[in-house]
C-alpha cells in the first residue's frame, strides 16, 4: 500500500544516509580502496564476486570447480555455492562495474537493507512505524555488525535475508495460504544460501521464536489443516530450491573435513563485552568514559573484527522496558536474546580477555558453558566463532527495544511527540554504535 511504500522508502534513505556517514570515508574510494585495516578477508570476496560472474557468464567450469587454484588441475570446492545469495544479489552490479566498487556497494547496502528488512517485520510484530524505524536501526548498525565490516566478511554483514524471511514465515503463520507458503519458501531459500552459519546461528532460532511465539497464542489452533498445508508448502519449496546448493558441500565436508578449524575458544565472546564499547570510538576515548576493562577485552583493532558485542545503553534500556511494560509479548524475544547471549560465550566461559579458572582441592577447571555440548553437533561444528551469536542476540534486542519504545512514546505522547522522541532514541543508538571513525 502507499503510506506503508512511502514510510519504507523514507527510512531507506534515513539508514542510507547514516550508513554513509558511519563509514566515511568509504564513499570517497569505492572504486580505488576497500574497509579494513589492511589485509582482510574482503579481498577473497572481491574475487568470489567476480568469479561468480566469470563462471556465469564467462568460460569458466562452473561455481564448484576453481579453475585457477592449483592450476592446470584445479580444485573442487563446492562450499561457494552455499553462498549462492551473497553472489548473484550483486551479480547485476558485476556486469556494470569494477570487482572493487562492487564488493564496496554490496558492503555499504547491506547496513541500509538490513535496517530495512527488520523495520518491516518490526512493522508486523508492532504495529508502529517509529518502534519499527528504531529497531531497524538497532540492527542495521550494531557494533559486532561493524567490525565483520572492517573484516571484510561480507556474507556475515549481508544478514537482511533472514529478518525478511522471519517476516515471511510470521504472515505465513498468522494468514495462511498456500501462495504465502510459495512466496516464504522462496524467500526462505535466499535466506538459507547466504551463509551456512547463518542458518544455524540466526534463521532457525528466529523461524522457532516465532512459532514458538504462535503457539503461546494460538495453541491447538497452531497446527489447522489449512496453516499445516501453508507451512508444508513452504518448507517443500526451501528444500528442493537449497538442497542441491547445500548437499554437495555437506558430502564434500563429510568426506575431505577441509572446513574444521580450530580456535572456539578464542573467538568466543568475553562476558565483559556487553558493557564495553569500542575503544577507538572517536568521542568516548577522548572523555574518559571508557571502562578500565577495554584494555582486556579488546586489546587491538583486531579484535573488533570478533570480539565486540556492545549493544549500547540506549538499546538495553528500552528493552528492559519492554519486558516490563508488555512481558507477554516481548518474553519469547528476550528467551531468545538470553539463549545466544550465553551460546555466544563459547564452551568456556571468558572474563576480562582470560578464562575463568577456579580450584578445588588441588583440582584446577573452568566454567563450561552449553555451547561445549552444541559445538559436537555437525554444523555447530565448522564453525570456530561463537561470538557470531551476537547477530542473533542484537535481533532480539531490536525487537524488544521496538516495544519498549512504542510503549514509552504512547506514555509521553502528551510531553514529546513521537518523532521528537525517535530523534532523541535513533541519535542515541547512532552514537553508541560507532566502532571505528572515520
Amino acid at each position: 500500500r502507499k503510506p506503508n511504500l512511502t514510510w519504507a522508502l523514507v527510512v531507506t534513505l534515513v539508514y542510507a544516509l547514516a550508513a554513509t556517514v558511519l563509514t566515511w570515508p568509504l564513499i570517497r574510494h569505492l572504486s580505488s580502496a576497500i574497509v579494513g585495516r589492511g589485509v582482510t578477508d574482503g579481498y577473497e570476496y572481491i574475487w568470489s564476486l567476480w568469479r561468480t560472474k566469470h563462471a556465469i557468464f564467462g568460460p569458466g567450469r562452473g561455481l564448484a570447480r576453481l579453475a585457477w587454484v592449483n592450476h592446470p588441475v584445479g580444485l573442487y570446492q563446492p562450499f561457494g555455492l552455499t553462498l549462492l545469495t551473497v553472489n548473484l544479489t550483486a551479480l547485476p552490479l558485476s556486469l556494470l562495474l569494477s570487482p572493487t566498487m562492487v564488493y564496496n556497494l554490496h558492503a555499504l547496502t547491506s547496513f541500509m537493507l538490513c535496517g530495512l528488512s527488520t523495520y518491516l517485520f518490526l512493522n508486523e510484530l508492532v504495529e508502529d512505524r517509529w518502534a519499527a524505524f528504531i529497531g531497524g536501526l538497532i540492527f542495521a548498525f550494531f557494533p559486532n555488525k561493524t567490525g565483520h565490516f572492517l573484516a571484510g566478511h561480507l556474507p556475515l554483514i549481508v544478514a537482511y535475508w533472514t529478518p525478511l524471511a522471519a517476516l515471511f514465515v510470521w504472515r505465513l503463520i498468522k494468514e495462511p495460504t498456500v501462495r504465502r507458503g510459495v512466496a516464504c519458501g522462496l524467500i526462505l531459500v535466499a535466506a538459507l544460501l547466504v551463509h551456512p552459519i547463518h542458518i544455524v546461528y540466526f534463521l532457525m532460532p528466529t523461524v522457532a521464536a516465532i512459532v514458538v511465539h504462535f503457539a503461546a497464542s494460538l495453541k491447538r489452533d497452531l497446527f489447522t489443516m489449512e496453516r499445516s498445508r501453508a507451512l508444508l508448502v513452504a518448507a517443500s519449496v526451501a528444500t528442493v530450491l537449497a538442497a542441491p546448493a547445500l548437499e554437495p558441500s555437506a558430502a564434500f565436508q563429510h568426506v575431505s573435513g577441509s572446513l574444521e578449524a580450530g580456535g572456539t575458544v578464542d573467538y568466543s565472546g568475553d562476558l565483559l563485552a556487553i558493557v564495553t564499547p569500542s575503544p577507538y570510538h572517536p568521542v568516548l576515548r577522548h572523555i574518559s568514559l571508557l571502562p578500565d576493562v577495554v584494555k582486556d577485552v579488546l586489546p587491538n583493532k583486531h579484535s573488533l573484527e570478533e570480539g565486540l558485542a556492545y549493544p549500547g545503553m540506549t538499546v538495553l534500556a528500552l528493552s528492559a522496558w519492554a519486558l516490563v511494560s508488555d512481558r507477554r509479548r516481548s518474553r519469547v524475544w528476550a528467551a531468545l536474546a538470553a539463549i545466544a547471549l550465553i551460546l555466544s560465550w563459547g564452551p568456556l566461559l571468558k572474563v576480562g580477555g582470560n578464562i575463568l579458572t577456579y580450584t578445588v582441592d588441588g583440582y584446577r577447571g573452568h566454567v563450561v558453558l552449553p555451547y561445549a555440548l552444541l559445538d559436537r553437533l555437525p554444523l555447530f561444528g565448522l564453525s570456530r566463532t561463537p561470538n557470531r551469536l551476537n547477530e542473533t542476540f542484537m535481533f532480539a534486542l531490536a525487537c524488544m527495544a521496538g516495544m519498549g519504545f512504542a510503549d514509552l512514546s504512547r506514555r509521553i505522547r502528551l510531553v514529546c511527540t513521537a518523532p521528537l522522541l525517535a530523534a532523541v532514541v535513533s541519535s542515541a543508538v547512532l552514537f553508541e554504535s560507532v566502532v571505528l571513525w572515520p
